[in-house]
């Protein structure tokens, strides 16, 4: 099994939990290139507008975009989960503990697979605070735009 260490860089120096604004949080393993970038912005209804991608060292990308429904104690993002293919099913847990970390959970049996290249796995991705850049600006405006522009690791 190999293990990664990912290194992190908060420009900004800022805390996640200083507000309400989810933020930018970005990794990259600078051994193997591996990235993960989430960008996250909490809408007025309490919705969480979000983007994630990741690069694994194997150069395998899978991204998902769209709004999360709040769950206590973060959020939920379900799409196709009645389809009938596995691969095709997708449900995203979301939390903010309180030390600023981010976690992101694929459920192991609506793992997003459709979202992402051959062999591309969500699984587990903790972002620790360190990783925070900052509050959203553009990042969320459409999916070419996060895909495209966000994450400065």
């Amino acid at each position: 099994m190999a293990v990664s260490v990912f290194t992190v860089s908060n420009a900004r120096g800022q805390s996640p939990t200083a507000n309400r604004d989810v933020g930018v949080y970005c990794l990259r393993d600078h051994r193997t290139q591996a990235v993960r970038i989430f960008a996250g912005k909490i809408m007025p209804s309490g919705r969480l507008k979000f983007g994630l991608t990741q690069w694994d060292a194997n150069g395998r990308n899978i991204g998902v975009f769209g709004v999360a429904a709040g769950r206590r104690p973060g959020w939920r993002y379900a799409s196709g989960l009645s389809a009938p293919s596995p691969d095709d099913r997708c449900r995203l847990d979301i939390l903010v503990r309180g030390d600023g970390t981010l976690r992101v959970r694929a459920d192991p049996v609506a793992a997003c697979h459709d979202e992402g290249g051959q062999g591309a796995e969500i699984g587990v991705i903790e972002f620790p605070s360190s990783a925070y850049e900052g509050p959203v600006r553009s990042e969320l405006q459409d999916e070419e735009t996060f895909f495209n522009k966000t994450g400065r690791c």
